[in-house]
């Protein structure tokens, strides 16, 4: 397009268009087009290498810390911690779940749902240590008290 253009102006303005005129400068516009192609992805990058030499540069020059964990030299990890974990623990499949038969089953399938449903029954009314207890479980991991 910028071609086309350039050709139109040159030959309104009262000059000669021949071959070589024209050849030499679509060479000259081929040339000059993959730089200014590549001209703002190079530009990001060095806007990109500025913003990252910024940030380099306020850790670099930020005071250090004093040290908050006590060094043990002769201790026998790097790191010690002193805390109370919880995970869920797996439960055995039901026997209704398994990969028997569904016939004999039937009657500890039952029992199972009137449990659960007696279970929500309980929740709504007031909250039974077993109920909390489900819920409490459902967690499957936690981090009580920690400390370095």
């Amino acid at each position: 397009m910028a071609a086309v253009l350039t050709f139109v102006t040159y030959s309104l303005s009262g000059h000669e268009l021949n071959a070589a005129i024209i050849f030499t400068s679509l060479q000259a516009f081929n040339n000059i087009r993959t730089p200014l192609m590549l001209l703002p992805l190079a530009l990001q990058s060095v806007s990109d290498a500025y913003v990252g030499l910024q940030r380099i540069s306020k850790v670099l020059l930020a005071e250090e810390i004093d040290n908050p964990v006590p060094v043990l030299p002769g201790a026998k990890y790097a790191v010690s911690s002193h805390a109370d974990y919880s995970w869920e623990t797996a439960t055995p499949p039901d026997a209704s779940t398994s990969g028997g038969s569904a016939g004999r089953d039937r009657g500890a399938a039952k029992k199972a749902k009137a449990a659960k449903k007696a279970a929500k029954k309980a929740v709504k009314g007031g909250v039974e240590p077993e109920a909390a207890d489900a819920k409490e479980e459902a967690v499957p991991f936690s981090l009580c008290v920690f400390s370095l």
